[in-house]
């Protein structure tokens, strides 16, 4: 190699000739990018190696470890380089990794050497994730260790939840160890949640209570029905009305009939309302219409305004016309009112003209007044100009409302030949005209 390094301890230099040849294409790898002084993560979304065939074996002559890091280290734009280290350790093979490893760990440059030994690492975790997070573990403690033992801990749980669980346990009382106990609460959590929760309950103080959340918070993704029961003996709190969402919404997408009846029979108060409402919400996934319907049917009335609203919202981002006009139609003037803006305020920045021309077609003064006011508003940053031609063919008795008046400084701002022009021939009033015309008042810092 061509590559200068320095002399640096290796805790990765082991015995591995009986390790099998694996790679696995079509990973994140977690780029940590070292400048300008501060530290960022970034994902990068690398795709599958098409070319590569049974066991990781390519057409072309295969590269060394070596050579493969040298051609990364020789790209001349930092960015480019750093995402090239990360990207070679999709191909590593086991016996691969102590190479890499010990390159990384004597490269001069601080960031090529976190980012080479991160993905590394990264790698080691997908292919044997217990040797992984043993060697890991022996680090000097640090937040490239942190992440780097949590993921493998993840990882090692998802193959044997149990070992795992010992595992974390008998790590040094670092930092680090929480991260790590709460990969493995999460990733049992997925497979066997009362099982998990034991242990988790378990844990010694200081370990215990952000284990018992990450692994709550994904026992409810996994397994709604059974997680249902310990969330619900949960002390009132953010936390609680959290999880009984989560469960709310999952246990929906599975059985909307047995998720309602199961909000439905919640003790009264907050927590009940916040279940009925996101089934609501999650239940307009596939039937907008009958959900529309439950919430109406509930009580007491800021519940149903609220489940309403929460359904109109989801309704509106899959057939806004059909959520407009069902809104429309309500009889209850607070539903009407909040059901419009709720639809207006996705599709006026999705589809002004679509949306406007939506408004025109309402036959409800009081309804079409409401939805007038709501597009100039949310409008007025994406197309000021349609806001402002539909409060002078709509509704000219609004035009000096502060709706009105930013749709008209917007439209300046951005055309004003067509602006002054539109203005002048309108028939507002002259001391209106002047207000339109006028230069926005500065904002006070």
């Amino acid at each position: 190699m061509n590559t200068s390094y320095m002399s640096c301890s290796n805790p990765f230099l082991l015995k591995n000739s009986s390790y099998p040849k694996l790679v696995q294409a079509g990973k994140t790898v977690f780029l940590l990018l070292l400048l300008g002084g501060s530290v960022f993560v970034m994902g990068v979304d690398l795709p599958a190696d098409t070319d590569a065939t049974i066991a990781g074996q390519s057409s072309a002559p295969a590269k060394t470890v070596e050579a493969r890091i040298d051609e990364a280290l020789a790209i001349k734009n930092v960015t480019d380089r750093l995402q090239d280290l990360a990207k070679l350790s999709e191909t590593l093979s086991l016996t691969d990794i102590p190479a890499a490893l010990n390159i990384a760990s004597h490269l001069k440059s601080m960031r090529e050497s976190m980012v080479l030994q991160y993905s590394t690492l990264e790698r080691w975790s997908e292919l044997e994730p217990r040797e992984a997070f043993e060697a890991i573990a022996k680090l000097p403690e640090g937040r490239q260790k942190g992440q780097t033992l949590q993921l493998a801990a993840g990882r090692f749980a998802q193959k044997d939840a149990q070992a795992a669980a010992v595992a974390v346990l008998a790590l040094a009382p670092e930092k680090s160890r929480q991260a790590a106990t709460d990969a493995v609460a999460a990733a049992w959590a997925k497979t066997d949640g009362t099982r998990a929760l034991a242990w988790a309950k378990g844990l010694p103080d200081g370990l215990k209570d952000s284990a018992l959340y990450a692994l709550r918070f994904s026992w409810v993704h996994a397994d709604p029905v059974s997680a249902s029961a310990d969330v619900v003996t949960l002390p009132p709190g953010n936390t609680k009305n959290a999880l009984i969402a989560n469960i709310a919404e999952e246990w929906t997408t599975l059985d909307s009939t047995a998720a309602s009846q199961w909000a439905k029979g919640l003790p009264d108060g907050p927590e009940k309302e916040i279940a009925l409402s996101n089934t609501a919400r999650t239940m307009a996934d596939r039937d907008p219409l009958a959900a529309a319907n439950f919430a109406l049917s509930l009580a007491p009335p800021a519940l149903r305004q609220n489940a309403v609203i929460a359904v109109v919202t989801n309704w509106a981002t899959q057939q806004p016309k059909d959520a407009g006009n069902w809104v429309v139609a309500q009889e209850d003037p607070d539903i009407q009112k909040n059901g419009i803006r709720a639809v207006l305020s996705f599709w006026t920045v999705m589809a002004p003209a679509e949306a406007g021309e939506w408004i025109e077609s309402i036959q409800s003064k009081m309804a079409r007044d409401t939805a007038v006011q709501d597009y100039a508003q949310l409008v007025a940053p994406w197309a000021p100009e349609l806001g402002a031609s539909m409060i002078l063919s709509l509704a000219p008795e609004t035009a000096g409302q502060p709706a009105a008046l930013e749709c008209a400084h917007q439209w300046l701002a951005l055309d004003p030949v067509s602006a002054r022009r539109g203005i002048e021939k309108s028939k507002l009033p002259a001391d209106v005209k002047a207000q339109w015309v006028a230069a926005p008042a500065p904002v006070a810092h």
